[in-house]
C-alpha cells in the first residue's frame, strides 16, 4: 500500500511539498472535495490516472462529529472525535481500497488534515456526550475511560502546534494567508483585471512568494473559495472563463507543485456536498461530454484544466523562456522547445506573429477543442521552420487562451 502522507497547512508542511513524489510523467495533485472512496478509486481508474494526474487530495478519513444542526456543513469534517477511517465517505476498508485502486492507476493520495483541525481538537476536550459519525460518543475525555477496539479518541498531548505554543484561529488564519493564500490572491487579482498580466514575466518569489521547491500553489481550495483568509477575491468555479485562465497559467509557469480544486456546486458558504434526506452523499454523475452532475462541479473534467495537466508534463524539466507581452493584458511565453501558451486578458483581439519554441508543423489548441485523428475539433496552429507561428485569441472568444505542445494529444 502507498504511503499516506499528512498535508497539514503553515510553515510544518514546507518539507511535505518539496517531494510528492508522483510517478514518472505526472505532475498536479486534486482534491476531490468530500468524494466518497468508492467514487476516488473510480475517478482513478477512468479519468485521473489516463490523464496524467499525479496526486488526489481527499477530505478527512477519520471519524468527525454529526452537525445536523446545521444540515451536515462541509467543515463538519474537520470537527474530529476518534481514530475510526469512518465518515461519509465510507469505511476503512473502502478507504483502503481506493488508495490501492488509485496506486494501480499511478496516483498517489494525500490525505488532508491541517494544523487547524489539530487545533479543533483542543476545543473537544470539554465536551459531553457528543456523536461522532461512527456512533462513537465523546464523554468527558479528560478522564480515563474505557473505549471500543479502532475508537481510542484524540488526545490533547497528539496536538501538534507551532514552536510548542497554542495558536488561535486568527493566528492561523493570518498565518495561512501569508503562506498559502497569496498565489491565489495574486493571480486572482490579476486575472479579475486588478493588475497587468505583463507584470506577471517574474511571476515567483519575486513577488513575495516562498522558493519554488517550498511551494504548492493553487488558486482555490475548500476554504478561500468560501471567502475564508482571503477577503473574498479568490477565483472560483463561479467566475468560469477568469478562472480558467488562471489554472491553465499557474499549470502553464513551472512554479511550484500545483494543485486543483474539484468542487461541489453551492451558494451557501456553510453548505455540504450533495446528500440525500438522510444525510448520506450523493455520487457525482458522469455526462457524456465527461462533466459531473448531481450538484458536483469536477472542475478538473473541464477540458480547459485537464487539458493543461498533460500540458505541464509535456513541458516537465523545462524552464519558461521567450517571454512576450504587449504592454498590456496579452502574454505567451514557451516552456524550452516543449510547449507554448499564450493568453488575451484585454478588450482586444491578439492577433500576432510569435515564437512558440516548437518544431515546424501542425498543433491542434487544446483549449479550444482536442486532437480527433489527424485533425483537431478545435483551432489549428501552423508552426513554420523558424518556430515562429500566427496566434489568434480574440477578446469574445469563449477562452483566454490557446495552448500547444510536442504530445500526442496536441501534435498533429
Amino acid at each position: 500500500m502507498m504511503r499516506v502522507i499528512l498535508l497539514m497547512l503553515g510553515l510544518s508542511l514546507a518539507a511535505a511539498y518539496k517531494n510528492p513524489q508522483y510517478a514518472s510523467g505526472r505532475s498536479t495533485m486534486v482534491h476531490l472535495f468530500e468524494w466518497k472512496w468508492d467514487d476516488i478509486a473510480a475517478e482513478c481508474e477512468r479519468f485521473l490516472g489516463p490523464m496524467g494526474f499525479g496526486g488526489i487530495q481527499i477530505s478527512p478519513p477519520n471519524e468527525n462529529l454529526v452537525i445536523w444542526s446545521m444540515n451536515r456543513p462541509w467543515w463538519e469534517r474537520y470537527q474530529p472525535i476518534s481514530y475510526r477511517l469512518i465518515t461519509r465517505s465510507g469505511n476503512e476498508q473502502q478507504f483502503t481500497d481506493m488508495v490501492r485502486n488509485c496506486e494501480l492507476s499511478g496516483l498517489k493520495d494525500l490525505n488532508q488534515g491541517s494544523e487547524y483541525v489539530r487545533q479543533q481538537i483542543v476545543g473537544f476536550m470539554n465536551r459531553l456526550i457528543d456523536l461522532g459519525v461512527a456512533g462513537f460518543r465523546l464523554n468527558n475525555l479528560n478522564t480515563n475511560h474505557g473505549f471500543p477496539s479502532g475508537a481510542r479518541p484524540y488526545i490533547y498531548q497528539e496536538v501538534i502546534d507551532l514552536g510548542g505554543e497554542a495558536i488561535s484561529r486568527d493566528e492561523y488564519t493570518s498565518l495561512a494567508a501569508v503562506t498559502e493564500f497569496k498565489f491565489g490572491m495574486e493571480l486572482s487579482r490579476a486575472f479579475q483585471g486588478g493588475n497587468q498580466l505583463r507584470w506577471l514575466a517574474n511571476w515567483g518569489p519575486q513577488w513575495g512568494l516562498l522558493a519554488h521547491e517550498d511551494s504548492l500553489t493553487f488558486i482555490d481550495n475548500h476554504d478561500n473559495q468560501r471567502g475564508h483568509g482571503a477577503g473574498g477575491a479568490i477565483l472560483t468555479y463561479k467566475q468560469a472563463k477568469q478562472y480558467k485562465a488562471a489554472i491553465a497559467f499557474m499549470l502553464a509557469h513551472p512554479y511550484g507543485e500545483p494543485q486543483l480544486m474539484s468542487s461541489f456546486d453551492f451558494t451557501n458558504t456553510e453548505a455540504g456536498p450533495p446528500m440525500d434526506s438522510s444525510g448520506n452523499i450523493i455520487s457525482p454523475s458522469i455526462n457524456s461530454d465527461n462533466s459531473c452532475g448531481n450538484g458536483w462541479v469536477c472542475e478538473h473534467r473541464w477540458r480547459q484544466i485537464y487539458s493543461m495537466v498533460d500540458f505541464r508534463n509535456v513541458a516537465a524539466g523545462t524552464n519558461l523562456n521567450d517571454w512576450w507581452d504587449n504592454g498590456s493584458n496579452q502574454i505567451a511565453f514557451c516552456r524550452g522547445g516543449q510547449a507554448f501558451i499564450a493568453i488575451n486578458g484585454d478588450n482586444w483581439d491578439l492577433n500576432q506573429n510569435l515564437q512558440t519554441c516548437l518544431p515546424a508543423g501542425t498543433y491542434c489548441d487544446v483549449i479550444s477543442g482536442s486532437k480527433n485523428g489527424n485533425s483537431c475539433t478545435g483551432k489549428s496552429v501552423t508552426v513554420g521552420n523558424d518556430g515562429r507561428a500566427q496566434i489568434y485569441v480574440a477578446s469574445h472568444e469563449f477562452d483566454m487562451m490557446l495552448a500547444i505542445h510536442r504530445g500526442t494529444r496536441s501534435s498533429l
